[in-house]
């Protein structure tokens, strides 16, 4: 059975482990430095960040470049890359949007790690693309 061109049980998958490899990996790397912040919070915080963003911008996304094709990667890393900077931003938006001085300033401080949201957002692209592909 198929949706979207893709084999459903390989989509369910590539949408649960995808989110999931940021994290991992900066987990794993944990483990080698000083500080040990712990692998479960680094799958916590990108479950947080990358579930609701798939479920639906992502599947939007995915159905406007891709449709009924099958997954091609560089449209999935485009799509992840997407959806690690909005991922970055959102985090930010509240405050941002209710005129928060400390959160503007918070945010244009940490304006650095804007291409980490984005790496990981295309990390996770890459590997739905690794996952769901035929």
């Amino acid at each position: 059975m198929t949706l979207f061109g893709l084999d459903i049980v390989r989509l369910v998958i590539a949408i649960l482990v995808a989110p999931l490899v940021p994290g991992m990996v900066f987990g794993i790397l944990d483990l080698f430095g000083t500080s040990r912040v712990g692998f479960g919070w680094y799958l916590a915080f990108s479950a947080k960040a990358g579930y609701p963003l798939i479920l639906t911008v992502g599947a939007f996304l995915y159905w406007l470049f891709i449709g009924g094709a099958g997954p091609k990667f560089l449209p999935c890393l485009l799509i992840g890359l997407i959806l690690g900077g909005l991922a970055y931003v959102l985090a930010f938006a509240p405050g941002l949007l209710a005129g928060d001085a400390a959160a503007r300033d918070a945010f244009r401080a940490s304006l650095i790690l804007l291409p980490v949201a984005m790496f990981c957002g295309g990390l996770a692209g890459a590997s739905f693309w690794i996952i769901a592909r035929p």
